[in-house]
C-alpha cells in the first residue's frame, strides 16, 4: 500500500520533536500535513486561504526558538524505529547543494562555479536509508547543511600544495562529513549499526574514512578514485586489479537518462583482496588497510558511458554472487540522488522565497522529509516497473488498483478517464499508474509504457485535490454537510 495519508504521517514523523512548547510541536505537524497534501506549492497556497492557518505557519517557519535540528532529529527518530524492522539496511550518501538567487543570497554562502554567479545558497550531505532486500526507500537517517565562506573559493587546491606540516588535520576538513554521518548514524542506529553497509561514491574514497570505518567494525562500499599503493608487490591498485582472473559475466539494464538510451550492458567482474598503503600525513604514515575489492567493467562499449566500476568494500567477496550483490548495492546509489531530485523539483525546496536563511532551513527541513513521502509514493505505485532484488516481486502487473490506493483514489480516476460506469473489479495498478502519469501530462512519447517521476507525482497531487472535491460533493449529496 501506499505510505500514509498527510496527517498520520505528519504525525509519526514530527509528533515527538522537542521544540520547547508543545504548542510548537502540534503546529508542526499541522504544517507539514499540509505541505505533503499539497507538494510542491508554497507554504501559502498550501493553506488554501485559511488566514489563521497562514499566520500560524509563518509565525512557526519564523520563530528563533525552533531550531531545523530539532525539526529534522524527530523525522531522524522516526526513520530509526522503521529502519530496525529491516534485516539489512543500505546507508546511501551524497552531497549536493541547494542554490537561491532572491534577496536572501546575500547571506547564504558560496557554491562554486563561476565567479560572480548570483546563485548562493547551501551545501548538503545526506544519508538516505534503503531496505537491502526489497530495495524500498525506508527515509533520511542523517542531513548536515552548512554555509561555505567566500574566502574559502579555490582553497582546496591551493591546501594540497603546502607540506604535511601545515595541513589541514583531517577533523578540520570538509571531507570530515562522511565520518561525522557514519558517527550520528550510529548514534541513532545504536545496536543495528552492524546491519547497515554504507554506500558511497568516489568523493568519499579517503583513507581516513575508510580506516574509521573498519576500526569500528563498520560496513560499506565505496567507489574508487584513487589508483593508491599496495603493500605488497610492484603494481598500483587498478593495475593490479586489471590483470586479476575474471570471475564472471552477468547482463544488466542500463536505464534511459537525459540524453542516454536504455541499452543492455554485460559486465565483467573481478575480485580481490588487497592491502592498500596509506598516505603520508602530517603526523607520518599511518597504518595501511586491508579491504575487499570488486570490479565491474562493461564489455563490447567503447564509449564514454561505459560502465566501469572498482569498489572497495568490507563485504564478502568469496563467491560469484557475493560480488554481485554489492554491485548491486552501489547500483541502488542513485536513489539518493533521487531523494535530492524530489526535494527539489517535487517538494520544491529551491523555489523558497523567504527572506532569512534561517527561516528557508526550517522549511527545508520539513520539506526534505516531504520528499522521502514522495519518492514513498512513487515507489509504490511504479514498482511493477522496477527490478526487485533476486528477481523477487511482492506484486506483479496484474496485481489490482484497490491493493494499492483507497477505492476513492482509483474510481475518480476511472471518471475521469474512461468516462463509464465504474468495473465490477477494479482495474490494475498498471492502468493506475498510467493513467495517474496521464493526469501528470504524460504521452508516452518515446513509447516505452513507463512514465517518469515528475508526472507521476504531479499527477498524484492532482488526483488528490479531485478525490477531495468528489469527497465533499458525496457529503453534501447525503445531507452530511
Amino acid at each position: 500500500m501506499l505510505p500514509l495519508s498527510p496527517k498520520p504521517w505528519s504525525e509519526l514523523t514530527f509528533g515527538c520533536a522537542d521544540l520547547g512548547d508543545t504548542r510548537r510541536t502540534k503546529r508542526l505537524v499541522k504544517v507539514a500535513a499540509e505541505l505533503s497534501a499539497h507538494t510542491g506549492n508554497s507554504l501559502s497556497s498550501s493553506c488554501e486561504g485559511y488566514t489563521a492557518l497562514v499566520t500560524g505557519a509563518y509565525r512557526l517557519i519564523e520563530n528563533e526558538a525552533v531550531k531545523p535540528e530539532a525539526i529534522a532529529e524527530a523525522g531522524f527518530q522516526a526513520t530509526a524505529k522503521i529502519a530496525r524492522q529491516s534485516r539489512l539496511l543500505l546507508a546511501l550518501e551524497d552531497t549536493t547543494t541547494l542554490g537561491y538567487k532572491h534577496a536572501v543570497r546575500s547571506e547564504l554562502g558560496d557554491l562554486g562555479g563561476p565567479e560572480g554567479s548570483k546563485t548562493r545558497g547551501f551545501h548538503v550531505h545526506s544519508v538516505f536509508l534503503v531496505d537491502a532486500d526489497t530495495e524500498r526507500s525506508i527515509g533520511l537517517i542523517d542531513q548536515e547543511r552548512w554555509v561555505r565562506e567566500d574566502v574559502q573559493r579555490g582553497k582546496k587546491n591551493q591546501r594540497r600544495q603546502l607540506p604535511y606540516s601545515r595541513q589541514l588535520p583531517y577533523e578540520g576538513k570538509e571531507s570530515f562529513k562522511w565520518q561525522r554521518a557514519s558517527e550520528n548514524t550510529e548514534q541513532r542506529m545504536g545496536g543495528k549499526m552492524p546491519d547497515i553497509i554504507s554506500v558511497c561514491d568516489r568523493e568519499a574514497d579517503i583513507y581516513e574514512y575508510m580506516h574509521y570505518k573498519l576500526d569500528n567494525r563498520q560496513r560499506f562500499v565505496v567507489r574508487a578514485t584513487q589508483n593508491r599503493i599496495l603493500v605488497d608487490g610492484e603494481l598500483l591498485l587498478f593495475d593490479s586489479l586489471a590483470q586479476t582472473e575474471v570471475l564472471g559475466k552477468y547482463t544488466i539494464v542500463v536505464p534511459q537518462k537525459g540524453g542516454r538510451k536504455k541499452r543492455k550492458a554485460t559486465l565483467q567482474v573481478k575480485r580481490k583482496k588487497m592491502t592498500i598503503q596509506a598516505p603520508q600525513r602530517p603526523g607520518g604514515r599511518p597504518e595501511p588497510v586491508t579491504m575487499n575489492i570488486v570490479s565491474a567493467e562493461e564489455i563490447g562499449n567503447d564509449s564514454e558511458d561505459r560502465l566501469h566500476w572498482v569498489l572497495l568494500t568490507t563485504e564478502d567477496i568469496e563467491t560469484f554472487e557475493d560480488c554481485r550483490s554489492i554491485i548491486r548495492f552501489y547500483e541502488l546509489r542513485w536513489r539518493i540522488e533521487e531523494f535530492h531530485k524530489a526535494w527539489k523539483s517535487g517538494a520544491g525546496v529551491e523555489r523558497l522565497r523567504l527572506q532569512s536563511p534561517d527561516n528557508i532551513e526550517r522549511l527545508a527541513v520539513i520539506l526534505m522529509f516531504v520528499a522521502v513521502r514522495l519518492m514513498q509514493i512513487r515507489e509504490a505505485l511504479m514498482l511493477p516497473n522496477d527490478r526487485q532484488h533476486k528477481d523477487r516481486k511482492l506484486w506483479s502487473e496484474k496485481t489490482l488498483a484497490n491493493e494499492v490506493v483507497s477505492d476513492d483514489e482509483w474510481q475518480v480516476l476511472w471518471l475521469t478517464y474512461e468516462k463509464k460506469a465504474l468495473p465490477d473489479k477494479p482495474p490494475t495498478v498498471t492502468w493506475l499508474l498510467q493513467t495517474i502519469a496521464r493526469l501528470g501530462g504524460w504521452g508516452d512519447s518515446k513509447h516505452t509504457g513507463q512514465p517518469g517521476w515528475l508526472v507521476v507525482w504531479e499527477g498524484w497531487a492532482k488526483l488528490q485535490d479531485r478525490v477531495k472535491t468528489w469527497q465533499i460533493a458525496r457529503q453534501f449529496s447525503a445531507g452530511e454537510m
